[in-house]
């Protein structure tokens, strides 16, 4: 079974009074206890490492672990001697006459190729939704900027969890240096696993490289 998870304030899912890194990692935790069994979980940049703050959490507990296995994809974890890191800016409130007009200022950050435009496309439509005779974006205008873990060390040491550490080859948000630093860090860590020729948003321009990577690994713990 497969089940993909939009975060609080994002997608589909509801709003909240207020967001924050323990929100998103009960986010996730929850849904596991909802499913009623241990998970295999990946995540992807702000998913992983709201992933990686969920496994912390989760080995702190007494209970038996609800992630069982983690894949976390070219996620940026600060470490101290790690300039501060900007990340853009959001505009979930900005509002379209048409969809045409908010289709042509759906992009990926940071810019690269893809594959397939179809991919794009499909993104985009899910991306949006009409209300009130305007065109939104489905992130919560509440929503905070997104900041990367600053406690990088720190919150991986915490991390009891099975834990892959995957990078794309040409990624300008995870080198094989910072990877390995997490994997080094880690408790239970592996990798770190290369997607060759791979950007930051590697399903989007190595999907099939992708895909039987993270196949491998799911098999393989």
């Amino acid at each position: 079974d497969v089940v993909a998870l939009e975060l609080s304030g994002m997608g589909d899912s509801a709003r909240r009074t207020h967001y924050g890194r323990p929100v998103y990692a009960q986010d996730l935790l929850g849904l596991i206890d909802h499913l009623g069994r241990p998970a295999h979980v990946v995540g992807h940049s702000f998913g992983g490492t709201s992933l990686v703050h969920a496994c912390a959490v989760n080995s702190e507990t007494s209970s038996p672990p609800r992630v069982e296995h983690a894949i976390v994809i070219d996620s940026w974890i600060r470490f101290p001697d790690d300039p501060v890191f900007r990340p853009g800016h959001l505009r979930p409130g900005q509002t379209y006459e048409d969809y045409a007009s908010a289709r042509s200022r759906f992009r990926l950050v940071p810019p690269q190729a893809v594959a397939e435009q179809s991919m794009m496309d499909h993104l985009a439509q899910h991306s949006l939704h009409q209300s009130g005779g305007l065109w939104r974006w489905k992130f919560d205008p509440a929503m905070p900027e997104f900041s990367p873990l600053n406690n990088g060390p720190e919150l991986l040491r915490r991390v009891k969890t099975p834990t892959d550490i995957v990078y794309g080859g040409a990624s300008s948000i995870v080198n094989r240096e910072r990877a390995q630093r997490c994997v080094d860090v880690l408790a239970n860590g592996r990798g770190p696993f290369e997607i060759p020729d791979g950007g930051h948003h590697m399903m989007f321009d190595q999907p099939e490289a992708l895909v039987a990577t993270i196949d491998v690994l799911l098999r393989t713990r």
